[in-house]
């Protein structure tokens, strides 16, 4: 794919755009503001969604990689438009470590189209959904704590910024080397009067995420965002959207729209996971908003505070070497195989063999879990054949 030189283009730069509301004095606006003023280079297509083309770009002056979100300026655009210009202002406004970070925002013309570019930080890991796809479909409990633990921080931050992020799910969620970041916030909103966001009659967010009031129109405020939350851990888990199979493969969102609306239940708890979890779940899961957990709360909940006990097989005590035949080979292929098996499984959820989704897990087993090696047999005939010398 060729790169684009924003050097022979005409750029507006994100402190020319403060006058519409973005604030250019937040603690990291003057990086903004050269963000969007400098040279750069739009690289490969990374992502594309409703908000438009997400590129990996690069600063010409100091080499730093990031993340330009672009969309065509035009009337056919009009709601994408909007949306990038509220996350523009939302997301200027933020600095926390579980948050992506704005770099500058700026219009350019391409091929002689007008362009909106959002510049973000580079998350070189993709999204959560892009990593289950990446490594089994699904992650195992102590990751789904971890992850759990770094999303509940970026959305208390935002509540108590008096923000609602509205479309928390494991596609909006960034990772990289310094851990997991809340990203696109076209559908973000700040609170109205009694810390509950006005709906004005519409929904935002992805239908098999939203929680039962945002469905009814009637609210959406900081508990609709721990509904969304409590859909992203059973995503991680299973690696499928909650409600899917009334939903008939996401084929129609509707039906299940009207099943949360209507219904009194919930999504359905993983079997795979502990009770610590499934607990967890439940408080994320009260139909009733009022009585739902905040994100305070749920940072002290067990699930989030404890960590997974992890249980280390016992090594068998080595003998004294009556020979330099006893030693224990340093050549022993075996040996190094049998050491490098046995650390799988601490590195694994002991709660894996509970998941159903996992049948042939004999099979998985027997192949990264060996039987014992016959070396002490083979010890016991080499001092046989000593003895008889």
């Amino acid at each position: 794919m060729g790169v684009w030189d924003s050097s022979d283009l005409v750029t507006q730069s994100f402190a020319k755009d403060s006058s519409e509301g973005v604030d250019s004095k937040t603690s990291n606006g003057a990086r903004k503001s050269e963000m969007a003023s400098t040279s750069w280079i739009r690289g490969d297509l990374i992502g594309a969604g409703a908000f438009g083309k997400v590129n990996l770009a690069l600063n010409r002056e100091n080499g730093e990689l990031f993340a330009v979100k672009s969309i065509e300026c035009n009337e056919r655009n009009t709601s994408e438009m909007l949306a990038m210009k509220n996350e523009v202002q939302i997301l200027s406004s933020l600095d926390s470590p579980f948050v992506v970070k704005c770099l500058g925002s700026s219009f350019s013309l391409e091929g002689g189209k007008s362009m909106h570019n959002v510049f973000v930080e580079y998350m070189s890991g993709g999204s959560l959904a892009d990593l289950m796809k990446k490594f089994g479909g699904h992650f195992d409990e102590p990751l789904i704590r971890n992850y759990t633990r770094s999303i509940l921080e970026g959305i208390q931050y935002l509540h108590a910024q008096e923000i609602v992020h509205c479309d928390i799910k494991g596609k909006n969620v960034l990772v990289g080397s310094s851990g997991v970041k809340l990203a696109d916030f076209g559908a973000a909103k700040r609170m109205g009067a009694g810390s509950v966001v006005d709906s004005q009659l519409t929904m935002k967010g992805t239908p098999l995420w939203m929680a039962p009031e945002v469905v009814a129109l009637a609210e959406q405020g900081p508990a609709s965002d721990i509904w969304s939350l409590g859909c992203t851990v059973l995503e991680m888990a299973t690696g499928k959207a909650p409600w899917i199979h009334i939903a008939n493969g996401a084929a129609n969102p509707f039906v299940a729209l009207y099943h949360i609306h209507r219904s009194e239940q919930v999504p359905e708890l993983p079997s795979c996971l502990s009770e610590q979890a499934h607990d967890f779940l439940r408080k994320c899961f009260q139909r009733d908003p009022r009585v739902r957990s905040t994100a305070e709360q749920l940072l002290k909940h067990p699930f989030i505070t404890d960590s997974v006990p992890v249980l280390e097989e016992p090594q068998a005590p080595q003998p004294s070497p009556t020979s330099t035949l006893d030693f224990p080979s340093h050549h022993d292929v075996t040996g190094y195989t049998s050491s490098i098996v046995n650390s799988v499984p601490i590195l694994r959820s002991p709660l894996f063999a509970k998941r159903a989704s996992a049948a042939p897990l004999a099979n998985f087993q027997s192949e990264e879990e060996p039987k014992q090696s016959t070396s002490s047999s083979s010890g016991a005939d080499w001092r046989l054949w000593q003895q008889q010398l």
